[in-house]
């Protein structure tokens, strides 16, 4: 079970990044332009009226969308397992670093990778508001107040260049993943 949702948990992964990123986008335009923009230390805080954290903290090491990985990736010590490809929206390689409990996605920007998405894949792991895989959106609701966007299979949180997303696979109300990705 445990493995059907980490294989869960990388298949909605990579349908996010699909979602954000296309081939042979011009890189100068659509997601390129806001890379630069990385979420502010403000941004991440979060308070009991609702607001959402947008970035990821495992074992007291920071994972903001858009900063560099490599010093993150240093902090956090040798993942489970590495995975690299031809970056298909940017120039160069995108790197996926597994470790227990969660997943980080990088993207190249001028020679230095930058972290474009962590997936928390099981209920070992939880956001700064204590959600976790296994919670339901109402936990959600009430933690986090109303989405920004939402479906039948997720909520969407954002901000300038970050978003969260909890995503029900089958559509009942039950956290199968959580996503911090670009936006």
């Amino acid at each position: 079970m445990k493995q059907f949702r980490m294989i869960t948990g990388v298949v909605l992964t990579a349908f996010a990044v699909c979602a954000f990123t296309g081939c042979g986008e011009d890189e100068s335009s659509g997601i390129s332009s806001v890379v630069n923009s990385s979420v502010t230390e403000e941004s991440s805080n979060v308070s009991s009226t609702g607001e959402v954290s947008f970035t990821y903290t495992a074992g007291g090491t920071a994972i903001a969308i858009s900063a560099e990985s490599d010093p993150i990736i240093v902090a956090l010590g040798e993942p489970v397992s590495t995975f690299e490809a031809p970056s298909c929206a940017f120039e160069g390689t995108s790197y996926t670093y597994t470790y227990n409990g969660f997943i980080i996605e990088t993207y190249p920007d001028n020679g230095v990778n930058r972290v474009y998405a962590v997936t928390l894949v099981d209920n070992t792991v939880q956001t700064a508001e204590g959600i976790k895989v296994g919670d339901s959106l109402e936990a959600v609701h009430t933690v986090c107040g109303a989405p920004d966007n939402s479906s039948h299979f997720f909520d969407m949180y954002t901000t300038e260049g970050a978003a969260v997303q909890f995503f029900c696979q089958n559509g009942d109300g039950i956290v199968t993943s959580i996503v911090y990705t670009y936006h």
